[in-house]
């Protein structure tokens, strides 16, 4: 989808053609795999340096209502 276009935003992607449904299923899935890829490097960092460690023990010392409700307010 070419961004300097701005007629493809107010068409629904499955209304265009191949080519754009293949690059925007293409940028997707690639978004996808960043996503993945700086997650895991993320956790890699966490446990590598021992916060991981630190984390996991303050949050089995609270009450799991308290961490449900914190995942919930970040999301």
């Amino acid at each position: 989808m070419n961004s300097a276009n701005p007629a493809y935003h107010d068409i629904p992607v499955e209304q265009l053609g191949v080519n754009a449904r293949a690059t925007f299923i293409t940028r997707t899935y690639l978004h996808l795999l960043g996503a993945i890829a700086a997650f895991t490097a993320l956790e890699v960092v966490l446990f590598r340096s021992g916060v991981a460690d630190t984390i996991a023990t303050r949050m089995l010392g609270v009450s799991w209502l308290w961490v449900l409700g914190g995942l919930m307010v970040v999301s």
